[in-house]
């Protein structure tokens, strides 16, 4: 009766540990390690289609999982940091007051064309009076700080203007609306200046409840040495980019998820306007979770962040490259 009983307790063990492994890893950030799901992907996806990587042995990187700081799945050296600066001209667009997002009306898309969520975080001081953090998209997606999460104290320390503060213990939380479940297609956005850098998940921007509950989307900083990973429609096809972030420096990071495209190119990871890397994602949509969108914070897992955030900005479309670079070069605030 031993031997049966040790030996059912080592299968259904091995049942859990394979099954955690398909969600991308244990999410224990709060030990500093992330156990398990082991990184399957080809050494390199197609080299055809950019990135900052221009190693001979490949390409862009491969939709590895995280859990591992092997870079079997990296496509090429992980070492150095896009370029932080650039110049460009200014979109201002106008913007719609009814709820809905705003639009052109017509031709090609305007950079801000379905723009559901845009925080400049400007206003002066957060009392944690529920949406005195504005939404200036048009569609009205305020939100609320929460814990230590304040602006500036000064007007011109974050990239533009003001900035939210975050020193570990705070977020900015916006309730979820219909306007921010996006469907086939997905764009976030935002400039970060962490202070203090770590590999334990600390969140940018997530739709989600926690690991494994209603993740839309999720940006985040992990690993050693630390670089750029995102969730889509879960964690199963988790995956990250080459370039490694070090604290006290601006840089601006975005995720675009189009499932137009085929499942291995679906979503891509943008460093400083740059093509950083290029996820498969299974997804064919996004489902409609009524999670909150949560700002300097990984709920349920991760690290809160540390540091400045600034101009985020959230899209149910998917930009194109040259719209990500012109996000990024943008003098002004969008």
């Amino acid at each position: 009766m031993t031997r049966l009983r040790k030996k059912l307790v080592w299968l259904f063990s091995c049942a859990a540990l394979s099954a955690c492994a398909k969600l991308g890893g244990f999410e224990d950030f709060s030990v500093g390690s992330s156990t398990g799901g082991t990184d399957s992907s080809p050494a390199g996806t197609d080299g055809s289609l950019g990135g900052i990587d221009s190693s001979p042995s490949g390409g862009v990187a491969g939709a590895g999982k995280a859990g591992s700081s092997s870079k079997s799945g990296a496509g090429g050296s992980s070492a150095g940091s896009a370029p932080v600066g650039g110049g460009g001209s200014p979109n201002v667009v106008g913007q719609a007051g009814d709820g809905a997002p705003p639009t052109s009306g017509g031709g090609a898309p305007a950079l801000l064309d379905d723009c559901v969520l845009l925080m400049h975080f400007e206003e002066a001081s957060w009392s944690m009076k529920p949406g005195e953090v504005k939404d200036s998209s048009g569609v009205g997606n305020n939100g609320t700080a929460t814990g230590s999460a304040i602006t500036t104290s000064a007007a011109d320390k974050g990239k533009f203007g003001r900035a939210a503060t975050f020193d570990g213990f705070g977020a900015v939380v916006v309730p979820d609306a219909p306007s921010l479940r996006a469907v086939g297609a997905l764009t976030v956005a935002a400039w970060i200046y962490p202070n203090s850098i770590s590999g334990n998940g600390p969140g940018i921007v997530s739709k989600r409840r926690g690991f494994g509950s209603d993740t839309a989307f999720a940006l985040f900083l992990y690993n050693t040495p630390v670089e750029f990973f995102a969730d889509v429609q879960g964690e199963d096809d988790r995956f990250h980019g080459l370039a490694v972030f070090l604290p006290n420096v601006w840089h601006h990071v975005a995720l675009v998820y189009d499932s137009s495209l085929a499942q291995n190119a679906r979503s891509r990871l943008y460093v400083d306007g740059q093509l950083d890397a290029v996820g498969a994602e299974q997804a064919t949509q996004l489902e409609p979770y009524t999670s909150n969108v949560t700002i300097g914070e990984l709920p349920g897992g991760g690290d809160h962040f540390v540091g400045l955030i600034d101009e985020v900005a959230v899209w149910t479309r998917a930009l194109g490259a040259d719209e990500i670079q012109e996000v990024y070069a943008a003098p002004a605030p969008l």
